[in-house]
């Protein structure tokens, strides 16, 4: 029974100490995903025509959800939210791709629609999981207040002015990462002085509370 006991208690030692070493890896990759979310705020203090703002929780240490803004140039602001498939590590390392690919291709003197039809392309290569990621995005034309948008399989912004809000409706084709040469269409609004416009994730829509009521139509409706 000494034996025995000794055993088990060793296998246990190895097991706390094998999962504190998790713990530790992944407490490691949340500060690295939070580091590569935009999370300083304001964010353009020099600009005064707009302002933005965003937060992330990830239900687990780390997950796929994130957003995005940045300038393409001085009259030009982006603005990304999107949702990969699966949680956890391989979520989060999907995320990272998806993130820079995106970016990377607006910056590249691309339209919408255009950077969404690459980013896709190339998240299709190589995807032996089968990984996806729904996303939209947006371009604000700072000095006109032109706003160009295009949807990847994402959940609609609500778009808010004169204290009325409504679902900013798009043209949704399919995500990203899923099937080669998918087109994606864009769509133009011009946003006024006042209007405020909510990006989210599923994390709101399937959040329910104790009585198993939905958060968002209990906040939205």
């Amino acid at each position: 029974m000494i034996i025995n006991l000794e055993i088990y208690m060793e296998k246990l030692r190895k097991a706390t100490s094998e999962k504190e070493r998790i713990n530790t890896e992944l407490d490691i990759a949340k500060k690295i995903q939070e580091s590569i979310l935009p999370n300083k705020f304001p964010a353009f203090p020099n600009k005064t025509e707009f302002d933005v703002y965003a937060m992330s929780k990830p239900a687990e240490k780390v997950g796929g959800d994130f957003y995005d803004f940045f300038l393409i140039d001085e009259n030009h602001l982006a603005i990304v939210i999107a949702d990969v498939s699966d949680k956890g590590i391989p979520a989060a390392l999907f995320m990272m791709i998806a993130k820079t690919l995106i970016k990377s291709n607006l910056l590249n003197e691309n339209t919408p629609d255009e950077a969404f039809f690459n980013a896709n392309n190339q998240l299709c290569e190589d995807n032996d999981q089968k990984m996806f990621v729904t996303a939209w995005m947006g371009v604000l034309e700072i000095d006109t207040g032109k706003f160009t948008f295009v949807n990847a399989g994402h959940n609609p912004p609500i778009l808010k002015n004169n204290e009325k809000s409504a679902w900013l409706k798009s043209n949704p084709r399919f995500v990203l990462g899923g099937i080669k040469d998918i087109k994606y269409f864009q769509n133009e609004i011009t946003l006024k002085p006042g209007d405020r416009l909510l990006l989210y994730t599923d994390g709101v829509t399937e959040a329910i509370n104790n009585k198993e009521e939905f958060f968002w139509r209990k906040t939205f409706n």
